[in-house]
């Protein structure tokens, strides 16, 4: 399914992925020099972890390519407890961050552009600050090893989620949430709601339980604490 196309170094995977927008194409690279987070949010990109860009072209309708976020995010969790990292170690956190001990480890960026969805992840593989996580602080692996496990999990859940729609993948993402049944605080961009969060509806927006009892449904924005 995937084709990769490797570079030592690039200003972003994301942008070279947009210039050939081909399913099932992977463009990786050793080091980004402006590699970029949700928001537009620099995502700092040293050599030694795993960058990376894949093109998918979804058969289902634009609203719910959103949950492809859940997607990636549960064959991260899977492809993490492959390589030895305890299963109670690993979080997920809404939207689309994986935490490992408390740590994010990952994070996960979806751009549309005409039909298809381009979802760029970095992992932290061999180095991070002090308040993230990597994979070697668990296992020994190599970027392209851990890169092969990845991809192999999120060919299957993608194939999951094509064939048999959100369901599962929304139940697994659940099994691992951060902060599930717990105060949070969910961060929009001019607002901040605070409640207990109580999960995910079948389409992917948080529902958040406020002191007054209203379920208030949000479908963008993060969790903060």
């Amino acid at each position: 399914m995937f084709d990769i196309h490797y570079f030592e170094s690039v200003g972003s995977t994301m942008d070279i992925a947009r210039d050939g927008l081909v399913h099932g194409r992977v463009i990786q690279a050793g080091e980004q020099t402006g590699g970029r987070g949700r928001r537009g949010n620099q995502w700092l990109s040293p050599k030694g972890n795993l960058y990376q860009s894949i093109i998918l072209k979804p058969t289902c309708e634009k609203p719910l390519w959103g949950q492809l976020s859940f997607v990636i995010a549960v064959a991260l969790a899977r492809s993490c407890r492959e390589v030895g990292i305890g299963g109670d170690d690993i979080n997920l956190k809404w939207p689309n961050d994986v935490l490992i001990s408390g740590k994010k480890l990952a994070g996960i960026l979806i751009e549309a552009y005409d039909d298809h969805v381009i979802i760029g992840t970095g992992v932290n593989i061999e180095i991070c600050p002090d308040d993230r996580s990597k994979i070697t602080d668990f296992h020994e692996i190599s970027v392209n090893d851990f890169r092969d496990a990845f991809l192999k999990y999120i060919r299957h859940y993608y194939t999951q989620w094509e064939e048999i729609g959100f369901e599962n993948i929304r139940d697994q993402w659940m099994s691992r949430a951060y902060k599930l049944n717990e105060p949070i605080h969910a961060r929009l961009p001019n607002v901040i709601y605070d409640g207990v969060f109580e999960g995910l509806d079948e389409s992917g927006t948080l529902l958040l339980r406020e002191k007054d009892g209203y379920l208030r449904h949000i479908n963008s924005g993060e969790i903060i604490v």
